[in-house]
């Protein structure tokens, strides 16, 4: 697995989609190899989200042809006066490494070939149409990926990275709760094997449209190699092992219990230059509960302070790492449910990292008491 760096890139507004685009990819400055790019931007309606997307992958297609970064089109709306923002992910290769530039019923994907192993990375992936049931999208979307993976031999649980987008994420589709609907779709899918290196590190978020979007990572190193470690938080219960309490809406008629949210809070990889770690989508929550009368500032801070607790010494020598470090997060998106808020989020965020490179958008949280949501990148200083 290699390192992987963040970079965010603004333009001015236009009134012209395909020009915002270009002139993201214009601005955009490589110090390494871009592997993903995520669009964020706010169509008025499905229609156009559809037709925004299709527009987004011919403008990556046109500048870099058949070496195309895996993309994502995500309708959340910048916080900066920006009408779209571009996020890249750049990592660090190395002679021997190889990559493939693939696709599976139009869906491309880049497998990286190295000495450590190999990975996959996958955008966005969809379902037939934006407007079916959760279930109904959720299940097209699984049996996708999981064609995907049964093409290159990587069983499931070598998935360390996820990112789930939900229109509506709180809605309700009769009793059932759109997220508790994808919830158990996904631990359906992950209900066919074993997970001894726990869960991928992942984010559930709302989105204003485009139905349901999937896009992955998964890594498997060779033998030999060290395993990816999922990390924990003394602070905050593992999703996965949420009560029935917190999880809403009525029992999926295929299950005995509502499903837990199968996702670790943070998984931390071993790479050639150093510990790379996905810090998952992290909110104030403490225990199982939300800081339901905490205000956007102590929210923000408490949500700082379950990804310090989260990726410290202590949490590291929790996970059965030898050499425990300090850790240095290299960037982070951060969700905000209200646009008013957010400049208050970012005076907060910004006093404790002052230099961390971060975008801000707007997106509905995955409990409707909550306020901000946190996600990130980290390095473990050797």
């Amino acid at each position: 697995m290699r390192n992987v760096r963040v970079k965010y890139v603004r333009v001015a507004e236009s009134a012209d989609f395909i020009a915002m685009a270009n002139g993201l990819l214009a601005a955009y400055r490589s110090e390494a190899f871009p592997i993903r790019m995520v669009f964020f931007s706010s169509p008025d309606n499905n229609d156009s989200f559809c037709l925004q997307r299709a527009q987004i992958y011919d403008v990556v297609r046109q500048k870099y042809g058949d070496r195309s970064p895996v993309v994502s089109y995500v309708a959340q709306k910048p916080l900066d006066g920006c009408s779209m923002v571009l996020e890249v992910h750049e990592i660090f290769l190395e002679k021997e490494d190889c990559l493939a530039y693939k696709q599976c019923n139009n869906f491309p994907y880049i497998v990286l070939t190295g000495k450590e192993g190999k990975s996959l990375f996958l955008g966005a992936v969809w379902g037939t149409d934006a407007n079916d049931p959760v279930q109904k999208q959720s299940e097209e979307i699984f049996s996708q990926i999981q064609q995907i993976l049964n093409q290159e031999q990587m069983p499931v649980n070598t998935i360390v990275r996820q990112w789930n987008y939900l229109e509506r994420i709180t809605g309700f589709e009769g009793d059932e709760q759109r997220y508790q609907a994808f919830n158990d779709a996904r631990s359906l899918f992950y209900a066919q094997t074993e997970w001894p290196q726990g869960y991928p590190s992942a984010t559930g978020i709302g989105t204003r449209r485009g139905g349901i979007q999937v896009s992955l990572q998964t890594y498997l190193p060779k033998e030999g190699e060290k395993l990816p470690v999922a990390l924990d938080n003394r602070l905050q219960i593992a999703a996965h092992s949420y009560s029935q309490q917190v999880l809403l809406g009525e029992t999926n008629s295929r299950l005995k219990t509502k499903t837990t949210p199968k996702f670790e809070r943070a998984k931390l990889l071993f790479t050639p230059s150093g510990k790379l770690v996905y810090i998952s989508g992290t909110a104030a929550i403490r225990g199982e509960a939300s800081l339901v009368d905490a205000d956007i500032r102590h929210q923000t801070l408490a949500t700082l302070e379950n990804i310090e607790h989260l990726i410290s010494p202590d949490s590291q020598r929790l996970a059965g790492i030898q050499h425990p470090t300090t850790a240095r997060i290299t960037g982070c998106r951060v969700y905000v449910k209200h646009p008013e808020d957010w400049e208050d989020c970012k005076a907060v965020v910004s006093q404790r990292y002052p230099d961390l490179p971060a975008v801000y958008i707007e997106a509905d949280i995955c409990r409707t008491e909550l306020l901000v949501e946190i996600e990130g990148i980290a390095f473990l200083n050797d």
